[in-house]
C-alpha cells in the first residue's frame, strides 16, 4: 500500500481519521492524499440567493486542507509526502472517482459513531463509500486512538473468499507482524451443526494466507455485531476486518447489513473489503 486517500470534511471524526492515517503511514511508508468534496447548491433562477463562485469555494477548501496538512506535518516532522486536492460534486461519487485518479490503495475515513437517525435512516458518506467503492476502506471512529495493529480479527461466514480479496489484510498483517483470528459468529442451534474442519475447507484460504500467524474460532451470539464486539473486548483486538456480502434489493430493505452496523458500533478500526 503506497497511497492512502483520506476524505476530509473538517469534522471531528474526519480530523481523527487524518491523524490516524498519518500514524499508519509511518509503518507503511505511504503518501497521504487529503481530499475534500464541496457541493454547489442548485437554486431557482428567480431565488434571491447568493451562491459563491466555484473558484471561490475551491480556493476556500484548499486553504482549509492546507491547514490540516500543516497540522499533520507539525505533529509528524518525519512525514513529508502529504498532498491536497478538492473537487465539486457529490461526496460518494467524487471519492470513488478520485480514488482511481490518484491510484489510492486504501481509503481512510472517519465515522461519527452510533446514532439512531443517522444510522438507520440517513446512513453516512463513509458507509456509502464502503458499499460502492471497489477499494478497501478503513473506518476510524472519532474516539479511536492509533496503536500498532498487532491483533486482527477477520469476521466472516466461512464461505469461500477469493484470495485476491484478502491482500489488504495480508499486507497489514505482514507490516505489523500481527496475529490474525478468523471468526464466525453463530447462534446456539447453528453452532452444533458446524464442524470447524469442514468450514475451513469451504473457506479455502490460499497459501500466502497460511504463511501468516492465524487461527480460526467460533463465537456464539444471537446478534452478529454484539458477538463480534464481545470477542474484540475479550481478546483485545486492534483491527476488525469484514467483507460486505452482496444482497438482493428486497433483502436490503428489511435487513440492516452487519458491516454497516459494525461501522457505527466498532470501537476499534474497521477494514471493509469490497466483494
Amino acid at each position: 500500500m503506497k497511497t492512502l486517500l483520506v476524505p476530509v470534511d473538517f469534522s471531528q471524526a474526519s480530523d481523527n481519521a487524518t491523524r490516524y492515517a498519518a500514524e499508519l503511514s509511518k509503518f507503511m511508508h505511504a503518501r497521504i492524499v487529503l481530499f475534500h468534496v464541496f457541493y454547489i447548491p442548485v437554486v431557482a433562477a428567480d431565488a434571491a440567493v447568493i451562491v459563491p463562485a466555484v473558484d471561490e469555494m475551491e480556493e476556500s477548501a484548499m486553504l482549509r486542507l492546507k491547514k490540516v496538512r500543516e497540522q499533520i506535518l507539525q505533529n509528524r516532522n518525519d512525514l513529508t509526502d502529504v498532498e491536497c486536492a478538492c473537487a465539486s460534486g457529490f461526496a460518494v461519487d467524487e471519492i470513488g472517482r478520485f480514488a482511481g485518479e490518484c491510484r489510492a490503495d486504501l481509503i481512510v475515513m472517519g465515522m461519527q459513531g452510533a446514532g439512531s437517525l443517522t444510522e438507520k435512516f440517513i446512513g453516512s458518506v463513509t458507509t456509502a463509500v464502503m458499499r460502492t467503492c471497489s477499494l478497501p476502506v478503513l473506518v476510524i471512529d472519532r474516539n479511536v486512538i492509533f496503536r500498532p495493529l498487532e491483533k486482527m480479527v477477520l469476521a466472516c461466514d466461512y464461505k469461500h473468499i477469493s484470495p485476491s480479496l484478502l491482500w489488504p489484510l495480508k499486507d497489514l498483517a505482514r507490516i505489523f507482524d500481527a496475529q490474525v483470528s478468523v471468526l464466525h459468529v453463530v447462534d446456539e442451534a447453528s453452532r452444533e451443526e458446524i464442524d470447524l474442519s469442514v468450514a475451513m475447507k469451504d473457506l479455502q484460504l490460499d497459501d500466502s494466507f497460511r504463511q501468516l500467524d492465524y487461527s480460526c474460532h467460533f463465537a456464539t451470539a444471537s446478534d452478529v455485531v454484539e458477538g463480534i464486539n464481545d470477542y474484540i473486548d475479550k481478546t483485545g483486538m486492534d483491527l476488525v476486518v469484514m467483507i460486505p456480502r452482496k444482497k438482493s434489493l428486497l433483502a436490503s430493505l428489511f435487513t440492516e447489513p452487519d458491516t454497516k452496523r459494525m461501522a457505527f458500533h466498532a470501537h476499534i478500526p474497521l477494514l471493509s473489503l469490497h466483494e
